[in-house]
């Protein structure tokens, strides 16, 4: 679909992108990700990260603070998706657009969709901090208010697996 869409100029780009993020983040998917319409946006941002990349991040950060549950888990899949498919121009993007705000507020609420946000800040700030000063700023903050980040696996096990050898 979004090959198109390729031929038009910048600005239409970040149109497309805006446009399906919205479709990405719609009720009817019912919770469950359209990964076919998250990589065809990934695509399309990877065209026009400067711009493509800030209007759906823009969307994302929308629909973090005003919607259910259910469509915040979806936005933090496709901003996590997009994340790990981008490169420093669209991380350097997380900051302004407000959706590292976002997902900070998101992480820190009584939300279902916390536990989500702060398992995502919390490997943003391990992965990709050392590049993106906000991205360790959020995670650094939040440790040192004494935010308790969810565990995560290692190599597939659990960290207790992991640590008891």
């Amino acid at each position: 679909m979004w090959r198109t869409a390729a031929t038009t100029a910048p600005s239409g780009l970040a149109e497309t992108a805006a446009a399906l993020t919205e479709k990405a983040l719609s009720k009817v998917l019912e919770g469950e990700a359209d990964w076919g319409l998250n990589m065809d946006l990934v695509d399309i941002i990877a065209a026009d990260e400067q711009g493509a990349g800030p209007a759906s991040l823009r969307v994302i950060a929308s629909a973090l603070y005003s919607r259910p549950p259910e469509e915040q888990k979806l936005a933090l899949t496709l901003v996590e998706t997009i994340v790990k498919n981008s490169g420093p121009a669209l991380h350097n993007s997380l900051q302004p657009s407000g959706a590292l705000a976002a997902i900070v507020r998101l992480a820190t609420s009584e939300s279902e969709a916390s536990e989500k946000a702060l398992g995502i800040i919390q490997q943003w700030g391990e992965q990709l901090g050392d590049r993106t000063p906000s991205l360790h700023e959020a995670y650094a903050a939040l440790k040192a208010q004494g935010v308790a980040f969810p565990l995560r696996s290692v190599r597939g096990r659990s960290l207790l697996h992991a640590l008891l050898g």
